[in-house]
């Protein structure tokens, strides 16, 4: 047998054939199931926190009794638009993120917390718009990526007019 997907139960049965094509008994039915590449997440992570130039996600971490243990997590990033017009960038970023790994360089940080994994995700602009999904990886392979998270990053403080403060009492 081959070219079976992941994670499907298999009903098997032989019978010999003879070299005139006489067909024995059949054997016992054979139940098999092969082994999954990774766990699916089952809900779409969600934001956990937003800032300026940052975006934290969670999710709840996946479990499969047939799948190898994540090692890591696929991050796709889409800049949707920046609020109130379409984005010019548009672009795609794509990151492997080793689980509990904040790297100390500021640039994407994965971890557990109890039942769930969040990952943040710097260096983003502000006041925009981002798709965010996540498939788990394991040493078997990577699974199917989830549904989309809608996540915004906040607005930058106003810039100062002309002039500068004012000391308006004192």
């Amino acid at each position: 047998l081959k070219d079976i997907q992941p994670s499907t139960t298999c009903l098997v049965q032989v019978a010999a054939v003879s070299r005139n094509n006489q067909l024995g008994a059949w054997s016992e039915v054979l139940s098999a199931t092969t082994d999954g590449l990774a766990p699916a997440l089952t809900e779409t992570p969600v934001l956990f926190l937003a800032a300026r130039r940052h975006i934290t996600v969670e999710w709840d971490t996946p479990a499969c009794s047939t799948c190898a243990p994540i090692i890591a997590y696929i991050v796709q990033v889409s800049n949707r638009s920046e609020r109130g017009r379409s984005s010019s960038k548009g672009g795609q970023l794509q990151f492997e993120l080793p689980l509990q790994t904040c790297p100390v360089d500021g640039g994407p940080c994965c971890w557990l917390n109890g039942q769930s994994t969040k990952v943040t995700l710097p260096g983003l602009d502000p006041n925009s718009v981002y798709g965010v999904q996540v498939a788990a990886k394991t040493a078997r392979g990577i699974g199917v990526l989830s549904a989309t998270c809608t996540a915004s990053t906040r607005a930058c403080a106003p810039e100062m007019g002309p002039r500068g403060p004012r000391l308006l009492r004192s």
